[in-house]
């Protein structure tokens, strides 16, 4: 004899009620056909699982305050923990501080002291982060002090018979009288325009016989002993034309020779013809142009023309 299957409590018979039946009910009050909605077509939790999630998501109810989100307890509980830490890194006693002792290095190179490397000096004591940092600044090793090398070479030194033109810039000094110390430049007249005694000439002229020449005027009615002197500024510049990168007028450099004018300009082009290269210089007695090789000395106010080539 079979033995009666148990019958489903009420409760399962609502659960594992078919979604299809339910999507067909819904489709029928409706009125929109036969269609059944994805969503309605899984199937539904008990109600008890409901229930439980739900306890688990809810919230959380304090004394004498309304529900509080779990996630946001946790979010304050965070917040002050850091701000503890926080606060507990702050509360360290401070530790050693390096202090550098000022340097006058310009001093010292100007009026000869020896350099004493600074020391630091410590006015604090302590522990914590902020003191082993403050430690590691303070043992860091002084800094060297800044030196400046001596120029490599002999001085240039000017040439005492050297004679003045137009375009040589001059320093002149006159000792106790800043009103006449001052540059001058000769100007295409070959003269210096200074205070008191106007224009004195200078083409032709030494650097010792213009000092000379001012001496005189100043103590003709103005200055009982005055001491001049005359010292070469800046040279009148030279020219360099023909084949060359960069033909044009450029500044006299003491020492300089055709060859060393010629790099200053850029060269020769791939046209120059380098074996024939004149050099002009001009006095005051007259001009003479002379083909020369490249080591020839060059004077201010020298021109410098480089042939060209034919093949």
């Amino acid at each position: 004899m079979a033995t009666p299957s148990p019958q489903p409590s009420q409760r399962e018979r609502s659960s594992s009620r078919p979604a299809s039946a339910f999507a067909k009910a819904s489709a029928d009050k409706s009125g929109r056909g036969s269609a059944v909605c994805p969503l309605l077509a899984a199937p539904q939790p008990p109600q008890r699982f409901i229930n439980h999630n739900r306890c688990i998501t809810g919230a959380v109810s304090f004394r004498g305050i309304g529900p509080v989100p779990v996630a946001r307890a946790f979010r304050w509980s965070m917040l002050a923990a850091s701000a503890a830490l926080a606060l507990g890194g702050c509360m360290q006693t401070a530790g050693p501080v390096a202090v550098m002792q000022p340097r006058a290095d310009l001093d010292s190179m100007a009026y000869g002291q020896p350099y004493n490397a600074p020391q630091p000096v410590v006015v604090a004591d302590g522990g914590g982060a902020i003191g082993a940092l403050r430690n590691s600044f303070a043992s860091a090793p002084a800094p060297m002090p800044v030196g400046y090398a001596a120029p490599m070479g002999a001085p240039v030194r000017y040439d005492a018979s050297y004679h003045l033109d137009a375009g040589d810039k001059l320093r002149v000094v006159v000792y106790g009288q800043e009103g006449l110390t001052n540059s001058y430049a000769i100007d295409a007249g070959g003269s210096i325009t200074m205070p008191l005694i106007g224009a004195v000439p200078a083409r032709g002229r030494t650097t010792a016989g213009l000092a000379g020449e001012i001496a005189a005027r100043l103590r003709n009615g103005y200055i009982r002993e005055p001491s001049v002197a005359v010292e070469i500024e800046a040279y009148r510049p030279f020219f360099i034309l023909g084949e060359v990168s960069a033909p044009g007028q450029y500044p006299y450099v003491p020492n300089m020779t055709v060859e060393s004018a010629v790099a200053i300009a850029g060269g020769f082009s791939p046209r120059a013809k380098r074996d024939v290269v004149t050099v002009t210089h001009t006095e005051a007695g007259g001009s003479m142009r002379a083909v020369v090789p490249l080591g020839t000395p060059l004077a201010p106010g020298d021109t410098v023309f480089v042939g060209e080539r034919w093949f």
